[in-house]
């Protein structure tokens, strides 16, 4: 018998009470089914899809669930106008996990600017995360907003 991962994609809508209050949608991509979550956030302008071989890595894996989506104005997802922040990329990924409902012992894993988001995440929302890698990337400004 082979093992197969379940698979979800798709868009949420975030970013209806930040920002210009005008909703825009993220795509996501959710792999597995097991209670180990995962969530790979991708660097500057690079969608999450560069994750397909950890991804595939983890869906051999029948306790584990991996989490990657495209960040605002990357790949699938919408391009609001206006500048970004990283604390803005923060706020939509809660936004995005909030509605993949996960809430808590997720797993965060950042590289590049994804680090930097990952950083704002932590301290956004450090009860939802039960641990944190972090690769290729800096603290950003300082303090995060």
């Amino acid at each position: 018998m082979t093992f197969s991962p379940a698979f979800e994609k798709g868009h949420v809508e975030v970013g209806h009470t930040r920002d210009s209050k005008v909703p825009f949608k993220i795509y996501y991509e959710k792999t597995g089914n097991g209670p180990n979550k995962i969530l790979l956030v991708m660097g500057l302008n690079t969608p999450g899809s560069a994750w397909e071989p950890v991804v595939n890595y983890f869906a051999t894996k029948p306790e584990y669930t991996t989490l990657i989506f495209d960040n605002r104005g990357v790949g699938f997802s919408d391009t609001p106008k206006g500048l970004y922040s990283t604390s803005q990329m923060a706020h939509d990924t809660i936004e995005l996990l909030d509605q993949v409902g996960w809430k808590n012992d997720v797993h965060l894993v950042g590289v590049s600017m994804g680090g930097m988001i990952s950083l704002e995440l932590f301290l956004a929302d450090p009860k939802r995360f039960c641990s944190l890698v972090l690769t290729s990337t800096n603290a950003g400004r300082s303090p995060p907003q």
